[in-house]
């Protein structure tokens, strides 16, 4: 008996870690949100798009964690049945009829506690810890269980098939939205400048950077073995606010130039090395959302991106805020509107 526990009360809890991991995770996954995901590219790239996959379709991943929860819980219950067996037969109790109940009691809080309700309250209090924690072995889960997922849910599919249950959206769709919009305008409930905005605000949410972005060929850019009164020059002939700064030989951003931080300078801060003006750029991939850099200028409260290849790194062009903004609100004011030619 002491050589069966000896194995069976390991395996035991590494079932019921298992069996956390997939109630935590379905806590965390379907808690994260759209803009909670976005912010996690910055964290990992692979792992974000991991992510992406799997609730690209979430009645699939509702069957991974279905299938793997009920594969867990049923081993569960009989290697714990197994272990709290053994345990009274060495009373004398192994053919007491309370023993089945008895099991059943002393599985339950380990059930209901550590493989539900802690998991749980986990995933919904840190879901972006979790997600990242959990994201490739559930995806090789996910993988894994393909033909007994798609039997789980076939099953469902034929039932509503049989009793002509119509499938059921979960919220209205960016389609219908639209069409909403549209009436309103007809029927004078909005303006034309009102609908255009709205309809601005869904174009925007999948749009890329390299979409907005001015590419590196109509950049106007500054090279870090440029003296001031070089850069002088530029600034004053193109009247921008703010510069990147090149690396030419690598083709990498080293930082960025406000175009402020060179006026007044006198004629022996004007011989430092241009190194000693720049400011860190705000670095964004070519393959990133729209979204997310709205959210990156936010948080870095800054108004101007350098876009880097992701690959090599090398640059690819500059997007500003104000390029976000005319995404939604039209043509804007360019910032050298304002000087007289």
């Amino acid at each position: 008996m002491m050589f069966e526990l000896s194995w069976k009360l390991p395996f035991f809890l590494v079932l019921i870690l298992a069996s956390a991991f997939f109630s935590g995770s379905e806590a965390a996954l379907f808690s994260l949100g759209r803009y909670r995901l976005l912010k996690l590219h910055r964290t990992s790239v692979k792992k974000f798009t991991i992510l992406q996959k799997m609730l690209e379709s979430p009645t699939k991943l509702i069957g991974t964690l279905l299938v793997g929860n009920e594969i867990i819980n049923t081993a569960i219950g009989v290697v714990g049945s197994s272990i709290v067996y053994e345990i009274f037969s060495g009373f004398g109790l192994a053919r007491n009829p309370l023993l089945p109940i008895l099991s059943v009691l002393i599985l339950l809080p380990f059930l209901i506690i550590l493989c539900d309700l802690i998991p749980k309250a986990i995933g919904l209090k840190v879901p972006e810890k979790v997600v990242l924690f959990n994201s490739r072995p559930l995806w090789f889960f996910h993988l894994a269980v393909r033909p007994v997922r798609n039997l789980v849910n076939w099953f469902p599919e034929q039932l509503f098939r049989l009793f002509r249950v119509p499938p059921k959206s979960d919220s209205v769709s960016e389609e219908i939205f639209r069409v909403l919009v549209d009436k309103g305008y007809k029927e004078g409930v909005l303006d034309l400048q009102e609908k255009q905005l709205i309809h601005n605000v869904f174009k925007i949410d999948d749009l890329v950077v390299t979409q907005i972005m001015t590419q590196k060929n109509q950049v106007v850019y500054l090279t870090e073995n440029m003296s001031v009164d070089e850069s002088l020059v530029i600034i004053e002939r193109e009247g921008y606010s703010r510069y990147p700064v090149l690396n030419e030989e690598r083709n990498k951003v080293v930082g960025v130039l406000y175009a402020k931080d060179l006026l007044g300078l006198s004629e022996s801060t004007k011989k430092l090395p241009m190194s000693s003006f720049l400011r860190p750029p705000l670095v964004i991939h070519t393959n990133a959302l729209v979204v997310e850099l709205f959210f990156q200028f936010r948080m870095k409260r800054t108004h101007f991106a350098v876009v880097a290849n992701e690959v090599n790194q090398q640059l690819s062009g500059v997007v500003t805020l104000e390029d976000v903004l005319e995404e939604i609100f039209g043509v804007l004011k360019d910032e050298r509107d304002d000087i007289d030619v």
